[in-house]
C-alpha cells in the first residue's frame, strides 16, 4: 500500500527525466558514497555506456584508469559538506578524446535538510573555450601585427584602430575614432581612388590597392591595403576592416631600379632603354600629326687621349659636362641621352623641316667646341654629328639609330667637327670623300699648294721678326681652299707627310730670303707646323733632314716648328727623338693653342719648349672679362720664369695689344698687322718695315 505523497514524487521523477531527457547538457544522480543513480541520454551519449551499465556503481568502478577520479571525489566533497561546487574538469568522451565541461555539484535534500544525494549538471565549454582562444589570439594579432589594422562601420566611420596603425600614420586612434573616409582624403591621390574605392566595396565587399596619405608629420606615405566586408548574420555588411602596410620604401627602391633601368649612371642622362621607347613615342606622335622627326648621333672627337693620360675620372667629368651643355642647348620636348663610352644621341620631335634639324646640329657643334675645365685642365674638344630624319630615311626606331651612326661616322672620316645628313646626304659625302682623296694626290703632282705667311710682331717694338707658314690648297675650279677643308683628309690619308715636306721646303725659301733681305743682326724665323700623323710616320724626319742638308748651313737656326699638346700625349721614343733631331738642327720648338687642349705644366718641364702660343679664345676676351686676361698674365709670368717666350694669337684690336704689352707678353699675331698672305706680297709687307730693331729673337 502506497504513502501518501508516493504519487506525486513518482509524477515529479518522470517529470524530472523527461525534463533531462530533452537537455543538450549532461545531468547525473549520484548517491551520498557517490553511487550513479541516473544519467540522461546526453551524458549517456556523451560517454559511451547506458545507465543500465553503471547503475549503483562509483565513476572509478567504471572508469578504473581515473580518468573521473577528481569528479568522484568532488562528489563525496558535496555529499559531505551539503555546499554546491562549481568545476571545469577535464571529460574524456567515449573515444578518448578529452574536452573540458563545466560541472555544477548541487546537493539534493530531504524534508529535513538532510543532503541524500548529489545532481550534477555539466556543459561542454570547448567550444566556448575555443571561441575565448581565438578571440585572445585574435586581440594579440590585432594588438601586435606589424601591419596597420582600422575596422570601419558601414557608415564609414572608423572604429577602431591597432598600435600599428598610429605607427605608420603618426594619429593615436583617440584622433581619428569617428572620422569617416575623410582620414584618407588627406591622401595625394585620394580625390580619384577612394569613390572607386566605395564603389568597389559597395559591389564586391573587398578592395585591394595602394593609396597615398599625408602622415601627421607631413610626410608623404604609400599605404597597400585590403579592404574586406563584414556580413551579420543575415549577410549585411556591417563592418569593414581594413589591413595596410607602409610600403614608401619599397616603392621608392623601384623607382630608384626604374631609374637605373633607363638612365646612365654616369651623366643621369636616359639610357639605350629609355632612349628607344622615347623613340617609338616620338615615331607615333609623328606619324598621327603629319611632323617630321631628327635623330642625331654624336661621336666626341679626340675623348680617347682624354682617358688614357688624364685617367677615367677625369674623362667621366668631361662626359658629364658635355652631356649637361648638350641638355641645356636643347628644348625641353627634346631628349639626349648617352649610350656608352663617348657617344650620346638626340631625339628631336615635332620638326617641319630638315632644316631644323641641320640648326639643331650646328649648335651642338659650337657648344660642344667651347673649352671646358677640369681638374686643372683645359679641353678644347669636337664632335661628329651624324643626322637621320624620319620618314625619310626610316620609319623605325633601329633603322634610325643604325642610319644616324653611319653618318656620324661618315662625319668622322671626312673630317670631324661637322655634321652629315642620312641617305642621298651620305652618299654624297663619301663620293666626295673619294674625289677629295685623289684631287689631292693630283694636287702634290701639280704642285698646287702654296704657303701664305702670317707676320708675328713684336708687342714691344711692332716689328716683325717672325711668321707662321700656313699651307692653302690653290684649286683649279673651287679657288683657294682654307687648311681646315682638307688637312684632316690628308692626315687620314697619310698624304700630310708629302704636303708638310713641300711646305717646309716653302718655308726654308722664304725664311732664307727674308734674313737676306734685312740683313744685319737680327735672326728672323718662320714657323712650321708638324702634325702628329708626321711624327708618327714610320719614316719620321727622313725628309725634313734631307732638305736642311740639301741647304747646308745653319738654316734651321732660321725656323721653329709649331706641334700641338696633343702630339705630347703620345710620349713615345720615337716623337721625342724626332723633337731632340729637330733641336739638334737649331730649330726651336713652339707649343701651339696652350691652354685649349690637354694643358699639363710637366710637358715644359719634360721637353724643351722654346714658345708658348697662347689660343686666341683667351686673347678674343681679354678686354672684357677679367679671368682671361688673369689666364694670360699668369701664362706670361710663368714662361718668362722658365725662360720661354709667348706667343699670343688671334690679336685683333689695339686695345688687346696694348693689354698684352702691360701683360709683359713677348709677341702678337692676328688680324691686327695682316692676314695671311702669299710669299711675295709677305716679302713686300716686311720689305717696308724698318730693320733697325734690336735682336730680341736671337737665339
Amino acid at each position: 500500500m502506497r504513502r501518501v505523497g508516493d504519487d506525486d514524487t513518482l509524477a515529479n521523477s518522470h517529470a524530472y527525466h523527461a525534463l533531462a531527457g530533452v537537455l543538450s547538457n549532461g545531468i547525473a544522480r549520484y548517491t551520498t558514497d557517490a553511487r550513479i543513480v541516473y544519467f540522461n541520454p546526453g551524458l549517456e551519449a556523451f560517454v559511451g555506456l547506458r545507465l543500465a551499465d553503471v547503475i549503483g556503481r562509483r565513476p572509478q568502478e567504471v572508469w578504473p584508469d581515473g580518468r573521473y577520479a577528481q569528479l568522484q571525489e568532488t562528489v563525496l566533497t558535496v555529499a559531505r559538506s551539503g555546499r554546491e561546487i562549481r568545476q571545469e574538469l577535464p571529460a574524456p568522451n567515449a573515444t578518448g578524446d578529452v574536452t573540458y565541461s563545466l560541472f555544477h555539484f548541487v546537493p539534493e535534500r530531504d524534508e529535513a535538510g538532510r543532503v541524500m544525494g548529489v545532481l550534477l549538471l555539466g556543459h561542454n565549454m570547448t567550444e566556448r573555450n575555443q571561441v575565448e582562444n581565438d578571440l585572445r589570439l585574435a586581440a594579440s594579432v590585432f594588438h601586435s601585427a606589424n601591419e596597420g589594422i582600422i575596422i570601419v562601420d558601414e557608415l564609414g566611420h572608423i572604429c577602431k584602430t591597432n598600435p600599428a596603425f598610429s605607427r605608420i600614420t603618426g594619429y593615436e586612434a583617440s584622433e581619428v575614432l569617428g572620422l569617416g573616409y575623410t582620414f584618407f582624403d588627406r591622401g595625394l591621390n585620394a580625390a580619384d581612388l577612394l569613390p572607386t574605392m566605395r564603389k568597389t566595396l559597395q559591389e564586391t565587399g573587398s578592395w585591394v590597392g595602394e593609396i597615398e596619405i599625408r602622415r601627421r608629420q607631413g610626410a608623404m606615405a604609400t599605404l597597400r591595403m585590403s579592404l574586406v566586408g563584414v556580413a551579420d548574420s543575415h549577410d549585411q555588411l556591417t563592418r569593414f576592416i581594413g589591413i595596410f602596410s607602409d610600403v614608401s620604401d619599397l616603392k621608392r627602391h623601384e623607382i630608384e631600379l626604374d631609374y637605373i633601368a633607363h638612365h646612365d649612371t654616369l651623366t643621369g642622362l636616359p639610357n639605350r632603354v629609355l632612349l628607344t621607347d622615347r623613340l617609338y613615342q616620338g615615331i607615333a606622335q609623328a606619324q598621327r600629326n603629319e611632323q617630321g622627326l631628327a635623330l642625331l648621333f654624336i661621336d666626341i672627337d679626340g675623348f680617347k687621349p682624354v682617358n688614357d693620360n688624364f685617367g677615367h675620372q677625369t674623362g667621366d667629368r668631361v662626359l658629364v659636362e658635355i652631356g649637361q651643355r648638350i641638355q641645356r642647348s636643347l628644348r625641353a620636348s627634346d631628349t639626349v641621352a648617352r649610350l656608352g663610352g663617348d657617344e650620346f644621341v638626340v631625339l628631336l620631335p615635332g620638326l617641319s623641316s630638315v632644316a631644323e634639324s641641320e640648326a639643331s646640329a650646328r649648335r651642338l657643334l659650337q657648344v660642344i667646341a667651347e673649352p671646358l675645365e677640369v681638374a686643372g685642365y683645359r679641353f678644347s674638344l669636337s664632335a661628329s654629328i651624324g643626322v637621320a630624319v624620319y620618314p625619310d630615311d626610316g620609319d623605325d626606331a633601329d633603322t634610325l639609330l643604325r642610319r644616324a651612326d653611319e653618318s656620324m661616322y661618315s662625319a668622322k672620316r671626312t673630317g670631324r667637327n661637322q655634321y652629315l645628313l642620312t641617305g642621298s646626304g651620305l652618299q654624297r659625302a663619301d663620293t666626295r670623300q673619294g674625289r677629295t682623296v685623289h684631287e689631292l694626290r693630283l694636287a702634290l703632282e701639280l704642285d698646287q699648294f702654296e704657303v701664305h705667311y702670317q707676320p708675328i710682331v713684336c708687342l714691344a717694338t711692332g716689328a716683325v721678326v717672325k711668321a707662321e707658314a700656313l699651307v692653302r690648297w690653290r684649286h683649279p675650279e673651287r679657288g683657294l681652299i682654307p687648311p681646315a677643308e682638307f688637312i684632316p683628309l690628308a692626315e687620314e690619308t697619310g698624304l700630310i707627310c708629302a704636303i708638310g715636306s713641300r711646305m717646309f721646303s716653302q718655308a726654308i725659301a722664304l725664311a732664307e730670303a727674308w734674313n737676306r733681305q734685312q740683313g744685319g743682326n737680327i735672326l728672323r724665323r718662320v714657323s712650321v707646323n708638324r702634325s702628329p700623323r708626321e711624327f708618327l710616320d714610320p719614316r719620321g724626319l727622313e725628309s725634313w733632314l734631307a732638305i736642311l742638308d740639301e741647304r747646308g748651313g745653319d738654316v734651321g737656326r732660321m725656323l721653329s716648328v709649331e706641334i700641338t699638346e696633343g702630339l705630347l700625349l703620345h710620349d713615345k721614343p720615337s716623337v721625342i727623338k724626332q723633337i731632340d733631331q729637330l733641336r739638334e738642327a737649331g730649330i726651336t720648338i713652339a707649343l701651339d693653342d696652350f691652354g685649349t687642349g690637354f694643358s699639363s705644366l710637366s710637358y715644359l718641364k719634360k721637353f724643351a719648349v722654346d714658345y708658348l702660343k697662347i689660343d686666341r679664345s683667351f686673347v678674343i676676351d681679354i678686354a672684357s672679362d677679367p679671368s682671361d686676361r688673369v689666364i694670360v698674365e699668369s701664362v706670361v709670368l710663368m714662361a718668362r720664369h722658365l725662360g720661354i717666350r709667348v706667343i699670343a694669337e688671334g690679336v685683333e684690336t689695339e686695345q688687346q695689344a696694348a693689354l698684352l704689352a702691360e701683360c709683359n707678353c713677348h709677341f702678337g699675331q692676328g688680324y691686327l698687322y695682316a692676314k695671311p698672305l702669299p710669299a711675295d706680297a709677305f716679302m713686300a709687307f716686311v720689305g717696308a718695315a724698318s730693320p733697325a730693331i734690336v735682336a730680341i729673337d736671337s737665339p
